[in-house]
């Protein structure tokens, strides 16, 4: 399957991509791809993890999202902030107000999507951008839109609700040999009221499997999104050196990062991004639903 083919399934694995968690004990080491390649999965500063197998509250959200994922793909990881995790398992409400996923994607046919024999990491990623390389340089200048003018716009969209499924991409941030880094804002409806949410895409590959490392977080002003690029850039550094081998490390060439333009990589990964605040909506419902279950057995 072409790269260039993958944008709905990924778009449908981003909104079902919620809280298929594997992870025991303070912090999980490692997670599960398929019975022969582990990896290291990395801590989100700040962030708690949903823990299916502790506890109850954790166990319903898991499994509610557990069984519309599974034909899409496999989240290796779910966080979440601590205090909305606690509120969870009291049995009270409320919503998120950031999270992280790691995730491994499936194609259309429920195998896992690999790079092709023989290329390299940065080949891939630049393919994912749905470019060359050396095209990618010969445009970016040509193409690139300031990047607060780009968030203002977005932001003036979302508020005036004419974006599709309140999602507004704002292109890819960068990319380098180890990843390709993408951006969007997002409405989401909550029983609260209107928020707007900025997430941030890290996807890399692992053993030629493609995966992605995601932060969420409400907006609050223009260093929101630089703030989770940031975060997003750590834990691909973390993740990619804590699972690191050499037939790995001869796929990295350079970590020199190039900015990015709008290109065809946003249609293709924006599915991450808009299902990453699927996964606040949805918990925000389920949470919903545990607490009123909970009050009413008193």
């Amino acid at each position: 399957m072409s790269f260039r083919t993958i944008g709905p399934w990924v778009l449908g694995l981003g909104f079902m991509a919620a809280l298929l968690s594997v992870m025991t004990g303070a912090r999980a080491e490692d997670a599960v791809i398929n019975d022969q390649t582990v990896v290291h999965v990395p801590a989100f500063s700040d962030l708690c993890d949903i823990k299916p197998d502790q506890h109850l509250a954790d166990n319903v959200v898991f499994e509610r999202t557990a069984t519309i994922m599974e034909t899409h793909g496999k989240l290796l990881s779910y966080s979440t902030d601590c205090a909305a995790l606690d509120r969870l398992r009291n049995g009270e409400g409320g919503a998120l107000d950031e999270w992280a996923l790691l995730a491994v994607n499936y194609q259309q046919d429920g195998t896992y999507m690999t790079v092709p024999s023989g290329m390299s990491r940065a080949d891939a990623i630049a393919e994912l951008a749905g470019v060359s390389e050396s095209s990618i340089q010969e445009n970016m200048e040509a193409g690139r839109v300031a990047f607060n003018e780009r968030v203002d716009d977005a932001l003036g969209d979302l508020y005036d609700g004419t974006t599709l499924a309140g999602v507004r991409p704002l292109g890819i941030l960068e990319y380098n040999d180890r990843a390709l880094y993408t951006g969007a804002l997002l409405r989401l409806e909550e029983p609260e009221g209107t928020r707007i949410v900025a997430g941030v895409v890290g996807i890399t590959t692992h053993k030629n499997y493609f995966v992605s490392l995601s932060y969420y977080k409400v907006y609050e002003d223009d260093s929101t999104i630089p703030g989770l690029l940031d975060v997003v850039r750590e834990e691909v550094t973390e993740f990619l050196d804590a699972n690191s081998s050499a037939a790995a490390a001869a796929l990295i060439a350079s970590d020199a990062t190039t900015d990015g333009d709008d290109s065809n990589g946003t249609a293709i990964v924006v599915g991450l991004i808009a299902g990453g605040a699927a996964v606040g909506g949805v918990a925000v419902l389920l949470f919903g639903v545990l607490v009123r279950r909970r009050r009413g057995a008193r």
